[in-house]
């Protein structure tokens, strides 16, 4: 499952509206595809991704609308998923379901201390790298929820060192 030379499978990955491509670098050729089963987001997103190790950490926003514009009252879904780098295969999911006001969903993920951090809606989720397990939540700021048209920002040490 594990790649032993990080250069021996080396890939640029991207993730757009819900399909993650794995890209050789020595050629640009396709080496794997993955496609969310659930969907996205009615509107193009790009999706936050993390690659660390023998693991690449994707969300993918889904909003749930009957019409073109969300109301207050709209359900949308975050997909979080760990692909496995070297074939793209799945190695969990989780969800974070929650209603939003709007149909534009900001999300910001960090892989950080043996967690992945996913903030969304003014709330931060923590998910073990490994298995996907909920570890915590919080809401972030107290109980005031940001601006759903901005980014929560996450950084941790890793991110400072620039790894």
């Amino acid at each position: 499952m594990y790649r032993s030379n990080p250069q021996e499978n080396a890939f640029v990955v991207s993730a757009v509206n819900g399909v993650v491509v794995a890209y050789r670098l020595d050629d640009g050729s396709v080496a794997w595809m993955f496609q969310a089963p659930e969907g996205t987001i009615p509107f193009a997103s790009p999706n936050e991704l993390r690659v660390r190790g023998n693991q690449v950490f994707v969300t993918v926003p889904r909003v749930h609308a009957k019409h073109a514009f969300a109301s207050a009252d709209t359900n949308a879904t975050v997909h979080v998923f760990c692909l496995d780098y070297a074939t793209g295969g799945l190695i969990w999911k989780r969800d974070i379901r929650e209603r939003v006001g709007i149909a534009r969903v900001q999300i910001t993920l960090l892989v950080e201390g043996g967690r992945v951090l996913v903030a969304h809606n003014g709330a931060l989720f923590a998910f073990a790298v490994e298995t996907g397990e909920p570890a915590w939540s919080v809401i972030v700021g107290g109980a005031v929820r940001r601006s759903h048209d901005q980014p929560t920002p996450l950084a941790g040490p890793s991110s400072a060192r620039g790894d």
